[in-house]
């Protein structure tokens, strides 16, 4: 008889421990600055239940307390969060910045063409850590592979790959403000708001025939 109660006690108590571990995490998933993300996978590691994002970028998903979620959507980044016992957990996914991701994350149902085109109109304003960097050349290569940073006598230069200029120079023009300018050290990672990297800067002639860095400061 006392084998059978602690047995009992035993069963209770760890379908007690295992209840309390179990819980209901919600949510919104997006991109940019608001952008809802339809259609985009949230997964629990260690059940491997999963769910689906609705129109507005809502999910509901019952996991552990001690669960990561994975977050999935074609054309964008692959994003995994720690539970820790929360009831909340908002994402903001990364869209990859390439032809063939855009068209997948149409495709696939989480952007529409419009919502899109605005968003991608606007990604570096949205998605910017640039005060992560120590300082602006490092933030350049580290957020964008297709340019080489060059040390000379006269200072660092930056080059975009696959860009000649028919006045013989390969070094990139500096648009900061819109005002061509002769170099960018001064400026702080943490003040630049938007960075574009121009291969075809014609519109500012034989000079942006290497390409163009155009960067609006928050200092204006």
């Amino acid at each position: 008889m006392y084998k059978v109660v602690l047995i009992l006690i035993v069963l209770f108590n760890s379908s007690t421990i295992c209840f309390s571990q179990s819980k209901t995490v919600h949510g919104n998933v997006y991109a940019f600055k608001d952008l809802a993300l339809q259609n985009i996978k949230v997964v629990s590691k260690k059940s491997k239940l999963s769910v689906l994002t609705d129109s507005l970028g809502n999910y509901t998903i019952n996991c552990m307390s001690k669960d990561r979620l994975i977050f999935l959507g074609a054309g964008f980044e692959k994003m995994i969060k720690r539970v820790n016992n929360k009831d909340t957990i908002n994402i903001k996914m990364v869209l990859k910045e390439d032809e063939k991701s855009i068209a997948e994350a149409k495709e696939f149902g989480h952007v529409s063409e419009s919502n899109l085109s605005y968003s991608l109109a606007n990604y570096a304003e949205y998605n910017n850590d640039f005060s992560n960097y120590p300082d602006i050349f490092a933030m350049l290569q580290g957020k964008f592979p297709g340019i080489q940073i060059i040390n000379s006598p006269l200072g660092r230069k930056i080059q975009i790959r696959g860009k000649n200029s028919i006045t013989g120079s390969s070094d990139a023009l500096y648009v900061i403000d819109g005002v061509i300018s002769q170099s960018i050290e001064n400026i702080e990672p943490f003040n630049v708001k938007t960075i574009k990297i121009l291969k075809n800067a014609a519109i500012y002639g034989a000079r942006g025939g290497s390409g163009a860095i155009v960067i609006t400061t928050r200092i204006k």
